[in-house]
């Protein structure tokens, strides 16, 4: 294989990846865990970002690559553990029965690449096989993204799954050629400053608790 080739191939690497990183999201029982799947789906979305800016995608994609790797691989964690702090009773997603079995999981992937596949194929008979192809992993990453949040309990860890359906859809951006503005939206997405809002209501709660006030 060729170096082109390879180049060619890693977007669609990348979004295989985030994909099986996103079907896997509702066994991760432990919220930090959880958050560094998304943070690792964000790193592989400017992964692919940047190698389709690197062939010509054009400034936007570059500026959604560095939007994704500083929003969602680097400052998402930070976010999460500030959101989960001085919540009673951790995060309600590590309960048993919180999560499906694995048997259901992949069964759930199977139909979301399927249904994906399905739905790409027709709208996209004028596209290029590997852009295709890369459209549908990128709906399969947005509809697993949906499937974990509708799966997991409590809110930081329902917006996990609502960012990991955002990075489904940037994945497509990336596909589709880069979107004005999808480098804002990497940074400043609804699932984002709904976890900056968790992780300052997190912060003053924790500030305001006993020992935090023990610590002032």
């Amino acid at each position: 294989m060729n170096g082109g080739t390879f180049a060619d191939a890693v977007p669609n690497l990348a979004g295989a990846a985030m994909l099986l990183l996103g079907l896997l999201l509702p066994l991760r029982q432990r919220g930090r865990a959880a958050a560094r799947s998304v943070a690792w789906q964000g790193g592989l979305l400017a992964l692919a970002a940047a190698v389709v800016a690197s062939r010509g995608g054009g400034a936007q994609l570059w500026l959604l690559a560095l939007g994704a790797l500083a929003g969602r691989a680097v400052f998402l964690p930070t976010l999460l553990r500030l959101a989960s702090a001085g919540r009673s009773g951790g995060d309600a997603s590590a309960r048993p029965g919180a999560t499906p079995g694995a048997g259901a999981l992949l069964l759930a992937g199977g139909g979301l690449a399927v249904l994906a596949v399905a739905a790409v194929s027709p709208a996209g008979s004028g596209v290029e096989a590997g852009a295709r192809e890369g459209l549908a992993l990128a709906l399969a990453v947005l509809l697993a993204g949906l499937l974990a949040m509708i799966g997991r309990r409590g809110a930081p860890s329902a917006l996990l799954g609502l960012i990991a359906a955002e990075n489904g859809a940037l994945l497509g951006v990336v596909h589709a050629g880069g979107v004005s503005g999808a480098a804002v939206l990497a940074v400043l997405s609804p699932g984002l400053v709904a976890c900056a809002a968790l992780a300052l209501r997190g912060s003053v709660a924790r500030a305001g608790s006993p020992v935090g006030a023990a610590r002032r």
